[in-house]
């Protein structure tokens, strides 16, 4: 198995659909439940080994952030002519013990950063949103239900 990048044009529809419509209607609880049930989108990076790991960014007088997103689209808008425009697909709720191992670095989340409905929230806010709710019904969302 070969652990070359796969190429996914900026246009092609990876992505949660639900998480930008959450996203779109400034929903908290809305995005909470695409985060544990759905997949986001999360930019990589190559170490000097040559092995990708989770990429995150440091606007110029803040603190790190991990930037998400809800499509390759997004992605692509936020890096524009960045060459290293690696990503992985995950469901959000996985995305918990990589915060939780960095929350003293990591500041904030921010959700489609580049795009006109971005949404920021602290670290501990995510981590609390990523926990499984009782309401919670995978199969119901899978099948198309909310």
């Amino acid at each position: 198995m070969s652990d070359e990048p796969i190429g996914v044009a900026p246009d092609a529809g990876v992505g949660s659909a639900r998480l930008a419509a959450a996203l779109a209607a400034g929903d908290a609880d809305a995005i909470g439940r695409a985060l544990r049930l759905d997949v986001v989108i999360v930019p990589l990076t190559r170490g000097a080994d040559g092995n990708t790991q989770i990429r995150v960014f440091q606007p110029t007088g803040a603190g790190y952030q991990l930037a998400l997103f809800s499509s390759v689209p997004a992605l692509a808008a936020f890096l524009a002519g960045d060459p290293g425009r690696e990503f992985d697909v995950q469901r959000g709720a996985a995305l918990a013990p990589f915060l939780r191992e960095h929350r003293e670095l990591i500041e904030q989340v921010v959700f489609d950063p580049a795009g006109p409905h971005a949404v920021a929230a602290p670290t501990a806010a995510v981590l609390d949103t990523l926990l499984p709710r009782d309401d919670d019904d995978f199969v119901d969302w899978v099948a198309g239900g909310d």
